[in-house]
């Protein structure tokens, strides 16, 4: 006999042909993993024959029921997901529109030509068209 390991896939479909052992591939029959790997095969097929191949296709799906419960979150939490991630692509590209008080205020905007200066970071006042530097009172 032939010793080497085999995916558990190919061991799903060809139990008998790996392990010639009627007591050792029971045993290997009964694992947990064996149990999940063929119902998740078996849902794969399942969708195929029924022509759901993307996440779109299973969303308008109407028989939701011919898959296993397992199978059946997992692709619902898969859906979800996508759907988060496309509404929060959206959002981001949405165009920001502001309030139309907002547009006005700048419109209608008055501004003070109080700033600070070009030199050391004065603050510079402008009366009667002459402009003078507060810190040291220099006019120009």
């Amino acid at each position: 006999m032939k010793t080497q390991n085999v995916p558990m896939e190919v061991f799903v479909q060809e139990s008998a042909g790996c392990v010639t052992d009627q007591r050792l591939r029971e045993e290997t029959l009964n694992f947990s993993s064996y149990t999940a790997i063929q119902k998740e095969m078996e849902d794969a097929r399942k969708l195929t024959k029924s022509r759901v191949a993307t996440l779109r296709d299973w969303k308008d799906f109407a028989d939701k029921s011919i898959v296993s419960p397992i199978t059946r979150t997992k692709l619902k939490a898969a859906l979800a997901a996508v759907e988060e991630a496309e509404r929060e692509r959206r959002a981001a590209a949405a165009p920001v529109v502001l309030d139309e008080r907002v547009y006005r205020s700048v419109l209608n905007a008055t501004w003070n030509l109080r700033g600070v200066g070009p030199l050391c970071g004065a603050a510079w006042d402008e009366v009667g068209g002459r402009r003078f530097q507060q810190a040291s009172g220099i006019v120009e």
